[in-house]
């Protein structure tokens, strides 16, 4: 490959700040903006900049999102409203610099075993969020970095502008998915 040639972007930042980030009616607006800024701008500057090396030669840009920007969660608004807004530009993004063959795509996490999650999850909040996934388990960082793999590979040449999560399944059942696995699990 040429030096000095971008191939292929991963946007993979995010940020929030649970002790502050709340619902929408006790978050403060700062709170709330700076965390919105930083997310977007991340996203934004780092892909404007890598499509204007691509654009001779495409390329794939993957944003690392989050089901939360799919799924209201009870509190981080500002990390929601973020996550919702950055699979937007991934639209975006796909439809405006495909005349460049460059390639934009998501991929939304669900829980994901990292080593923050693992530090800062209780016990009953885990068991709690596990009744809500359909396969049962937290997700590997492994199985988030394979479908980046997929993304940025020549797998995908003909993908851009896609969604894909990666979650477990959360978030495609009723609500009280839980409840009623539970009681159909003891039949």
């Amino acid at each position: 490959q040429d030096a000095g040639r971008i191939d292929v972007l991963v946007n993979n930042f995010g940020t929030s700040n649970p002790g502050k980030d709340l619902d929408f009616a006790s978050t403060d607006p700062q709170i709330y903006l700076d965390t919105v800024t930083l997310n977007l701008r991340s996203v934004f500057m780092a892909s404007q900049a890598a499509s204007k090396h691509m654009a001779n030669h495409g390329g794939s840009i993957i944003n690392i999102s989050s089901v939360g920007g799919l799924v209201p969660d009870i509190s981080q608004v500002a990390y929601g409203t973020s996550k919702a807004a950055i699979n937007y530009l991934t639209k975006l993004i796909a439809v405006q610099e495909a005349k460049h063959n460059i390639r934009c795509n998501a991929v939304l996490p669900g829980m994901t075993a990292t080593e923050a999650v693992e530090k800062n999850l209780t016990e009953e909040f885990r068991n709690l969020f596990l009744r809500h996934i359909p396969l049962g388990r937290i997700g590997l960082p492994e199985e988030i970095a394979e479908a980046v793999v997929y993304f940025a590979s020549d797998a995908s040449a003909y993908t851009t502008g896609q969604i894909l999560t990666v979650s477990g399944g959360f978030g495609l059942a009723t609500p009280v998915y839980g409840d009623l696995a539970n009681k159909a699990n003891r039949r």
